[in-house]
């Protein structure tokens, strides 16, 4: 099985949509440069697996999930969760 470096960076920068956070912000928690994530991001580098790893716990994904886009009923779950929580702060907010 070969690691797809553009397919990683997509869920990479998908991941760090969905949670509103910015290439500067992310790297800067990641204690890495924003060119450095903006190239894992493009595919152009893959990170190592410390790296996956911290970037795995701060999205709350699975490695498995992260590297060969691979998602389990938890991770499933819990972005339904994650919908509905956005869904309901949007919702409170119009009130």
């Amino acid at each position: 099985m070969k690691v797809n470096a553009k397919e990683i960076g997509a869920r990479i920068k998908k991941l760090r949509n969905q949670n509103e956070v910015t290439q500067d912000q992310l790297a800067e928690k990641l204690h890495i440069a924003t060119n450095t994530l903006y190239r894992i991001e493009t595919g152009l580098r893959v990170a190592s697996l410390d790296l996956f790893i911290e970037i795995a716990d701060y999205f709350e994904v699975t490695l498995d999930y992260l590297i060969l886009g691979r998602k389990s009923s938890k991770d499933s779950l819990k972005e339904k969760i994650r919908e509905l929580i956005k869904f309901l702060i949007k919702w409170l907010e119009d009130l």
